[in-house]
């Protein structure tokens, strides 16, 4: 039964980190990032962020190490609450497809495991301060002042190969120094005792000089391999010179 519950929350953690992990904040339009598993590149990004002042749009491109696009991703949030409004992330070899949806229920989630499946699709109701994995950094990064004064930020985080959402929580975990700089890390955790036994802690740093912008992540990394294993690896950011 265990193995059970630990190969589910595996699944949900593995499907939300990669969209975690390659969000930015809106001083930076461009960007692009690097994902690491074990020491080595494995897959790259590129991707663009906009705000009308309203709503911001954030896309991403995955792309495999022959060049090859493996995950689009289309994502408009509320700026003044982080409410998701429309989001769309397809795997481009798979056909796998997540989508959510604002409605006036609540949010509509579709999920489909490949170009074989049928889509499956559930409304969630609105409860708090509800988030989508492809932009939690740049919440975290709009709440630093609180985060670094030692507040814990809860809120629900759709997880839409689950038809469902989690609580999670974000908060402080430390400063660490890595090549001359200091960085702020920020651990993200589900706040249920029983969950956090399958899913490990996932951190995001920030330099001290710059905490509106992420430069690494630690963390499970998605997709899966060929033979259904979770990836463990490291993103690092680059952006453009302001």
């Amino acid at each position: 039964m265990l193995l059970k519950f630990k190969k589910l929350f595996l699944n949900i953690i593995s499907l939300v980190i990669i969209l975690l992990s390659l969000s930015v904040v809106s001083v930076a339009e461009m960007y692009t990032a690097d994902v690491y598993v074990d020491n080595f590149v494995k897959y790259t990004c590129r991707g663009n962020f906009t705000e009308d002042g309203q709503f911001a749009t954030k896309t991403n491109t995955f792309y495999t190490q022959d060049g090859k696009t493996l995950i689009t991703e289309d994502v408009t949030f509320q700026l003044k609450t982080f409410q998701p409004v429309d989001i769309s992330i397809t795997n481009r070899q798979t056909g796998r497809l997540e989508k959510v949806t604002r409605t006036k229920e609540g949010y509509r989630l579709q999920y489909r495991e490949n170009n074989q499946s049928e889509i499956k699709e559930k409304t969630v109701r609105q409860d708090g301060i509800v988030l989508h994995g492809s932009y939690v950094p740049i919440f975290i990064a709009e709440n630093m002042d609180k985060i670094l004064n030692g507040a814990i930020i809860r809120f629900q985080l759709l997880v839409v190969d689950r038809l469902t959402s989690y609580e999670f929580q974000v908060y402080r975990h430390g400063l660490k120094n890595l090549n001359g700089q200091q960085y702020i890390e920020v651990s993200l955790e589900p706040t249920s005792w029983f969950v956090k036994q399958f899913v490990a802690p996932i951190f995001f740093e920030y330099a001290l000089s710059n905490n509106t912008q992420i430069a690494r992540y630690r963390g499970t990394i998605a997709p899966r391999t060929a033979d259904g294993k979770a990836q463990t690896g490291e993103i690092i950011f680059h952006f453009p010179v302001q």
